[in-house]
């Protein structure tokens, strides 16, 4: 069984990406090995990696590309490895050196990340002044399209050709709404509206291409009454 490396506080964020577990939070080292906001670990081994981004702020994103090229990260950090990245980054997911390019127009600090599976695109959910999800351009880091939310965007999930976002305190002043979609150019799926409520509303979003899973807070979905998790084929 592989040794439980000690994380002495918050983490926020996990992906898995074949035997690397990426970790990120609030914490400055994990096993007593300075690590500041991100980290990768063995799932073989449960040894800490070579991976350190050195983030100058929180994390509460992380996210592998499909092709394993590169990791983005979401946060309230404004720097990573000193070089200046302001909420949202790409880093090399061995070393965690940071890639190309910078991104434009993040607004406020990112809470989730999601690329698209062929890598052109990466998909972020923003709270604080921001309260949006958005889309950039892998290649140029030229954001393309947001769309904003009457609270903090707080999950992205892009899947199958849509991008899934959830968020709270409603849309366009629609109060009982907590999850939307919109297709990879940013045109909002008119069909997928479900109905919701609730505080903090939508905190978590998974999909396989032909389930998507929905958690958080809320007292129903779409007029289902499931209580903070919600599952739609």
């Amino acid at each position: 069984m592989p040794a439980s490396p000690n994380v002495p506080n918050t983490v926020r964020g996990l992906a898995i990406r074949g035997t690397d577990l990426y970790v990120v939070g609030d914490f400055g080292s994990i096993n007593g090995t300075t690590r500041k906001y991100a980290a990768a670990i063995s799932t073989d081994t449960g040894a800490l990696e070579a991976f350190n981004p050195t983030l100058n702020g929180r994390a509460f994103a992380v996210s592998p590309t499909s092709d394993g090229t590169r990791v983005y990260l979401g946060g309230n950090f404004t720097t990573v490895a000193g070089t200046a990245r302001t909420y949202l980054a790409a880093v090399d997911p061995s070393s965690g050196s940071v890639l190309g390019p910078s991104f434009t127009s993040v607004g406020d600090v990112i809470l989730s990340v999601s690329p698209s599976d062929d890598g052109s695109q990466v998909f972020a959910a923003g709270g604080g002044k921001f309260n949006s999800a958005a889309a950039w351009s892998a290649a140029t880091g030229k954001r393309q399209w947001s769309i904003k939310a009457d609270g903090d965007m707080q999950a992205i999930k892009y899947s199958r050709g849509n991008v899934y976002f959830g968020f709270h305190d409603g849309y366009l002043g629609n109060t009982k709404l907590r999850l939307l979609a919109a297709d990879p150019s940013g045109t909002l799926e008119p069909g997928f509206q479900p109905t919701s409520g609730g505080y903090p509303g939508v905190l978590a979003i998974a999909a396989d291409g032909t389930t998507l899973a929905v958690a958080g807070k809320f007292p129903s979905m779409g007029g289902v009454n499931v209580k903070g998790v919600s599952v739609h084929h």
